[in-house]
This record gives C-alpha cells, sequence and structure tokens, in this order.
C-alpha cells in the first residue's frame, strides 16, 4: 500500500467496471479493489515463478495453491482482459503516449519522490521489458521494451523515473542527455 493506496485501487477498480461495459459484450465485470489487489499479486507471483503459460497455475499437475485460493482460472482471465486505468471514451492529452497507464505511472512515481535523497545518486537508463504493441518500445538488441531514465541511491532504491517518449519537447530542444539529467 505504499506505492499503491486503497484509493488508487478503488479507482481502478471503478474503471475497469467502466471498461467492461463500454466493450463489446457489455457485460459488468462488477470488481473490487480487494480483487484487483488479489489479480496484480497473482501477476507478482507469477513474474516469479515463470511458467511458460499463464494457464499452467490452474492445472491439476502444476497448480501453484495459492493462486488457485486465491482466484478461479476463468475470473482471473475476465479480469486480465478488462483491466483499465482512465476511461477510454474520455478526454485525455494527445501527446502522452502513456495516457493508459499515466495514474498508474503518477502514483508510483509520487511516492518514489518522497523518498530522502542521499548527498550521491546515480542516473541511468533502463530498459522495461516489454514485446506488446506501443509507440515508445525501443529496440536496444537486448532487451526488447520501454527506455525509462531512473534516478537511484547507491542501493539500488529508485528515487524518480521518466520514460522516454520521442515526442519529448525537451529532448528535441536540449539534446537526450542535457534534458535527462534536467
Amino acid at each position: 500500500f505504499e506505492y499503491l493506496p486503497l484509493n488508487f485501487w478503488e479507482k481502478h477498480a471503478e474503471q475497469t467496471n467502466l471498461y467492461s461495459v463500454q466493450t463489446r459484450n457489455h457485460r459488468l465485470v462488477n470488481t473490487t479493489a480487494e480483487e484487483l489487489i488479489h489479480l496484480a499479486e497473482i501477476h507478482l507471483m507469477m513474474g516469479c515463478l515463470g511458467y511458460p503459460q499463464c494457464k499452467m497455475y490452474w492445472q491439476c499437475d502444476t497448480a501453484v495453491p495459492v493462486i488457485n485460493n486465491c482466484m478461479p482460472r476463468d475470473r482471473f482471465f475476465e479480469l486480465r482482459s478488462n483491466v483499465h486505468f482512465v476511461d477510454n471514451e474520455g478526454v485525455h492529452e494527445e501527446t502522452d503516449r502513456l495516457w493508459k497507464v499515466r495514474p498508474l505511472i503518477d502514483c508510483v512515481r509520487q511516492k518514489c519522490l518522497t523518498l530522502l535523497r542521499p548527498n550521491h545518486v546515480s542516473l541511468d537508463e533502463q530498459m522495461v521489458p516489454f514485446s506488446g504493441n506501443c509507440l515508445i518500445r525501443q529496440y536496444v538488441p537486448n532487451p526488447l521494451g520501454l527506455k525509462c531514465f531512473v534516478l537511484a541511491a547507491p542501493d539500488g532504491l529508485v528515487l524518480d523515473f521518466h520514460f522516454y517518449t520521442v515526442s519529448d519537447a525537451d529532448m528535441k530542444e536540449l539534446g537526450l542527455g542535457a534534458s535527462v539529467v534536467k
């Protein structure tokens, strides 16, 4: 709850429910903040375990009890296909290429900005692995993903971050290196 407080999950549940009604099937998924927290927890566990297919976490011979007991497979896939952070039909800033996930990014970033800053920090780029369709996806021989500039403490704690988008005005005016430091 430090980085993503309960009110974030409540808004997230509202947007997910809204999106489920706006889609072609017009069927309300009727989710709650608590259920979306469980969905996120399941995704974190899946990232650690690394099965090749999501459905394997519920199959008899490869099932993970903590995931099985948390949420049924069909509910997991239903929620996962309807997860939303903003209203697609609402007004959004046309220059923001990350508008669909902006509430998530902003919430995490706000918490990072409140952390104590040591005297010595490091600024570097980090690739966030992502193979989906996204206009800001970068290809660096390995890995494929989203380029993110990270300000970090000596122990590796992230203090601030900024996703690189080709349309950043400062990037064009000052150049990549200077604008990142700014």
